[in-house]
């Protein structure tokens, strides 16, 4: 759950600049295409 969060945390971080480009890439990185982010972070 700790590198689930991590990676959660680092999206927010992207999710600032290229919100639509990085979901694709972290989707990709860890394999987490099932989980919609953005809502996380509304």
């Amino acid at each position: 759950l700790g590198k689930y969060k991590y990676h959660l945390y680092i999206y927010k971080l992207f999710n600032r600049k290229q919100p639509q480009e990085m979901r694709q890439i972290l989707s990709k990185l860890w394999n987490i295409k099932n989980l919609d982010l953005k809502d996380e972070f509304k």
